[in-house]
């Protein structure tokens, strides 16, 4: 369940803006899990594509979500130092991932199956600039 609020002059607090990105990146997390389950054919394959474009939009969502420097959650400080980086990463996962989609819409599952570990590289960006090492 969700709320709609009125929208304030204020800018949002550090607070606000890491649990923001805790539900991005929990969205992307899920929707990449959810791809996984219909590539090993344990979910609906109609839905590949769609999965693949969520996890495009919500990279996208993410790389906007980070531009706030709100030290906290599950982020290293290395995010706002080194941004150029995690940028181009979170860019490259939005483009792979519409890649995906498309690849999906016009070759099939088992073409998504060959790309879908050359896209979703997520466990390197992790490694780089999360506390939570592994995913």
């Amino acid at each position: 369940m969700f709320v709609l609020l009125p929208v304030s002059g204020r800018a949002a607090s550090d607070i606000d803006a890491v649990t923001y990105r805790r539900h991005v990146m929990k969205t992307m997390g899920e929707q990449v899990a959810a791809l996984g389950m219909v590539l090993q054919k344990n979910g609906p394959a109609e839905n590949a594509a769609l999965h693949a474009r969520t996890i495009a939009l919500t990279a996208q969502t993410a790389l906007k979500a980070f531009e706030i420097k709100a030290a906290g959650g599950e982020a290293k400080e290395g995010i706002w130092r080194n941004w150029p980086d995690f940028a181009k990463r979170l860019k490259a996962l939005a483009d792979g991932a519409n890649d995906l989609a498309v690849i999906g819409e016009r070759d099939g599952l088992e073409a998504m199956q060959a790309k879908a570990m050359t896209v979703l590289t997520c466990k390197s960006c992790h490694d780089t600039y999360t506390l939570r090492q592994g995913r």
